[in-house]
Order: structure tokens, then C-alpha cells, then sequence
């Protein structure tokens, strides 16, 4: 798994998109804590502690600069950092971002799927006691599906969909919005190729039942069948090589990539 400070995971969604698509306003806020420790701008503590790096280079998108703004002022643990991301005004702006994008809905006002359901329901028992009451039955069983249908409709478009259906872990930072920094890659957990520990990941704020996409899993599914080789060792399990490491201050060996393939699906927590 290569180091990368590239803000595109596929040809129409930046990693932060994708992850907000996959698994919402706190997967996108763990990819902007993820390419801040890219790029070495921040460091975190082995008590969790997040702090900014003095050095030269800046946030890349709007909700790396809220993260990176906040740990300027004062270092902060890193659940404090990623609650104020997941609701910070610039996860709003994505959230926007992608409804004009055309790759989220918004959301729907009233109830009216529900609506339709009860109504079809009614219309059957109104028809129990008329003539026709074929015909009060196939209105019933329409306006029922109909409702049904409606109300599963998804916040994903279908542009939404495809993205999420195309995303992979390109990188460490791509892996982040595919799987989180919770989730796993075969044997190997995202946050430890950022050299995190377990007690630190475990101070990210707990998420409710994440959306899934083809070929995912849980936050223990792996690669997909068509991931290449990283560097001369499988993705996923993979590591930098004996002259480099997956550290947050620095990046892994160029000569080795996930280029032509990656780890299809699965979120991760």
C-alpha cells in the first residue's frame, strides 16, 4: 500500500466524496485526518493526542483545513477531533456538495411512501364489502407496492452507486474511504499503515450499520480478486520496504503501487 496525497480516488469522486458516499460525514472526516497524516501535517500521539506539524504545504480540501485550523490552536484527542469533523459546517458543505452533484438525494419531506401503503391497505378493506371488488384490490396492491418501493428508495443515485460500486484502495488514503480506518485489508488493519495502534483507532467515535456495495463485507473484508501486487507482496498485507515505512511522517517506497488494481469494497468502521 503505497503513500499518496492525490485527492482523487476515482475519475468522478475525491477520496473524501467516496467516503462520505460509502459510509457518510464520519468516513470522510477520517480520510481528511488520513491525508493530513499523508502529508505530514499532522501527527498523532500514542495516547491519541493530535497535534499540527510545522511545515511547509497546506489542506487540501475545505474539511482538512477545519481539522488542521482546530489543532493549530491546541493539540486535541482524536475523537474530539473527528466529532468536530463528522459535524463540522464543511462536512454540511459536502453533504450539499454531493446532493448538487447529483450523487446523493435529498432527503424526502413528509411521509408519503407511508402514505401510499396505508392507503392501499384501506382501499382492500373498503373493497371487501363492493361489488368490484377485483378493482379495489389491484388499486390496493398498486398504491401498497408503490409505497413500499418509495419509501426503500436509497440516498445514493445512481451515479451515487456506481461510484461507490468503483471505489478502491488505490493507497493508504483511498483505503481510508473504502474500508476506514477501523476496517481491514485482509490481515492487516488501515490504521496501522498509518502506524496507529489499536487504542488509538479504538477513539474514534462509534458509527450505527454502515451502507454496503458489491462485493463488500464487513470491516473484515478483504481484497478483491483482481488486487495487484504491492511492491512484491500481496495488497492489503503488504508493507513498505526495508528502507521505508508506512509511518504518518513519511511515505512508502515509490516503486511500489496498487496501480491496475485494488481492494475492491467493504466498509469498514
Amino acid at each position: 500500500m503505497t503513500s499518496s496525497t492525490r485527492v482523487s480516488s476515482t475519475a468522478s469522486a475525491t477520496p473524501e466524496e467516496t467516503a462520505f458516499l460509502i459510509s457518510g460525514a464520519a468516513r470522510a472526516g477520517e480520510v481528511a485526518i488520513a491525508r493530513l497524516l499523508d502529508a505530514d501535517l499532522i501527527r498523532i500521539s500514542r495516547q491519541g493526542l493530535v497535534s499540527a506539524v510545522n511545515r511547509p504545504g497546506g489542506p487540501a480540501t475545505p474539511l482538512e483545513a477545519q481539522i488542521l485550523g482546530s489543532v493549530r490552536i491546541s493539540p486535541q484527542n482524536l475523537d474530539a477531533v473527528a466529532k468536530a469533523a463528522a459535524y463540522s459546517r464543511e462536512a454540511e458543505a459536502l453533504r450539499q456538495h454531493l446532493f448538487a452533484s447529483g450523487l446523493l438525494r435529498k432527503p424526502r419531506r413528509g411521509r408519503l411512501g407511508g402514505w401510499l401503503a396505508m392507503f392501499g391497505v384501506v382501499a382492500v378493506v373498503i373493497g371487501l364489502n363492493e361489488p368490484n371488488f377485483p378493482v379495489y384490490l389491484a388499486a390496493g396492491i398498486a398504491l401498497f407496492a408503490g409505497g413500499v418501493l418509495f419509501g426503500k428508495r436509497g440516498a445514493l443515485t445512481r451515479r451515487g452507486k456506481r461510484v461507490v460500486k468503483k471505489a478502491v484502495a488505490r493507497d493508504r488514503v483511498t483505503a481510508v474511504a473504502v474500508h476506514g480506518l477501523r476496517g481491514k485489508i485482509r490481515d492487516r488493519y488501515v490504521y496501522s499503515l498509518f502506524d496507529l495502534t489499536a487504542s488509538v483507532a479504538g477513539m474514534l467515535p462509534t458509527r450505527r450499520k454502515k451502507r454496503k456495495h458489491s462485493g463488500s463485507s464487513s470491516s473484515s473484508s478483504g481484497c478483491g480478486s483482481g488486487c495487484s501486487s504491492c511492491g512484491g507482496s500481496s495488497c492489503g498485507g503488504s508493507s513498505c520496504s526495508s528502507s521505508s515505512s508506512c509511518s504518518s511522517g513519511s511515505s512508502c517506497s515509490s516503486g511500489s503501487s496498487c496501480g491496475g488494481g485494488g481492494c475492491g469494497g467493504g466498509g469498514g468502521d
